[in-house]
């Protein structure tokens, strides 16, 4: 047993490349109301009504031609992550998916059975940005589930939302937390600026750019909707 412990945290994937099971990763994911930002009953009549009914099959589709032997590649590669991070660390660590599987209750109850009661449980999101439909989601999903696990109350989602908006923008790369029943939950903050995450960019392009001469490098994102930077501290800093 130890007192601590990481519970490394990502998006997810669906549990298979079949329509079935992408259909319900489809439902889970765009259901969440920091990923398609409208009211319920608007965002339930786009996602059940005009989404789900044809998006599986093509997404499916897609899935399959990506899929590995092993599994999602996604599921994969953040294990291998984890495995690393295991052997180098003095503490246990486990896989917490925001949609599908292993969820984060899975990786929260995995954690727990290996620590002493009254430990700390440490979140990694493995976003360096924070935004409202990545890290935020996520983050506040992990304390929806501690809470249940602790048989305690926790905060409404509005206060608990105003509450890391507030720590994020003011930690300064520092990790912040809380007290959750006998538990102490910690969370690593945005770390897009922070220098060695950069240096592992930099370090994993090295070999393709050192393979040919290149006129120019273009760096493409995925994007979000302005809105949210609008809707969310620091207002955009990180980006």
């Amino acid at each position: 047993m130890t007192s601590r412990g990481l519970l490394l945290a990502n998006l997810g994937s669906p549990d298979s490349p079949s329509e079935s099971d992408v259909r319900a990763y489809l439902d889970e994911f765009l259901m969440d109301p920091r990923i398609i930002d409208m009211p319920y009953p608007l965002r339930w009549l786009i996602v059940k009504r005009f989404i789900l009914p044809k998006r599986p099959a093509q997404s499916a589709h897609a899935y399959q031609t990506i899929w590995w032997e092993e599994g999602s590649p996604l599921i994969v590669l953040t294990d291998r992550v984890r495995a690393k991070l295991e052997a180098r660390l003095d503490m246990p660590v486990t896989l917490g998916m925001r949609y599908g599987n292993p969820s984060v209750r899975a990786g929260l109850e995995a954690l727990l059975a290996q620590m002493d009661p009254g430990g700390e449980v440490i979140l990694l999101p493995m976003y360096p940005h924070y935004a409202m439909s990545t890290y935020e989601t996520l983050a506040l999903k992990t304390l929806v589930e501690l809470h249940k696990l602790m048989g305690v109350r926790g905060a409404s989602d509005r206060a608990a939302q105003a509450w890391l908006r507030s720590v994020v923008s003011q930690a300064n790369g520092r990790a912040f937390g809380l007290r959750v029943g006998d538990v102490t939950l910690r969370i690593i903050p945005p770390h897009y600026n922070h220098p060695g995450y950069i240096a592992a960019l930099a370090a994993s392009m090295k070999p393709a750019l050192a393979a040919e001469r290149f006129d120019y490098v273009l760096f493409s994102y995925h994007g979000i909707p302005e809105r949210h930077l609008h809707k969310t501290a620091p207002k955009g800093a990180g980006c």
